[in-house]
């Protein structure tokens, strides 16, 4: 996130494989992302939840498997690292067609926001 604490980055979503995954590419579109990651996001019909494959460029070691459900309008995925918690939260505003996404992680001792970000449709 930049100093000003405004940020631009495209995601390009697109439901893939069969309609099983939306996908979401990170700085598909930016020249030289700064951050990339596809973020894979579908539903498992035995375990009624929704699960969500997080892998970027910080590699292997730190890419996750979350899991979460939707309510109405939200889709939390809660992710649990080795050295503490962080949690994805999707919601979607019917009204102005956005939608927003709220990373928090735990930051000694203390939830913090890491990203907020707010898409639109091109």
């Amino acid at each position: 996130m930049g100093k000003s604490g405004v940020h631009e980055s495209s995601v390009h979503c697109e439901w893939v494989l069969n309609h099983q995954f939306i996908e979401f590419h990170y700085g598909s579109a930016d020249a030289k992302p700064e951050y990339e990651a596809f973020v894979f996001i579908g539903f498992d019909d035995a375990a009624k939840n929704y699960v969500c494959h997080w892998v970027d460029i910080f590699g292997a070691k730190d890419s996750e498997l979350g899991r979460g459900k939707i309510d109405d309008k939200l889709l939390a995925i809660e992710f649990k690292f080795g050295n503490g918690e962080l949690t994805n939260k999707f919601t979607f505003d019917p009204q102005t067609k956005t939608l927003t996404s709220l990373i928090r992680q735990i930051e000694k001792g203390k939830w913090t926001t890491f990203a907020e970000e707010k898409w639109t449709k091109k």
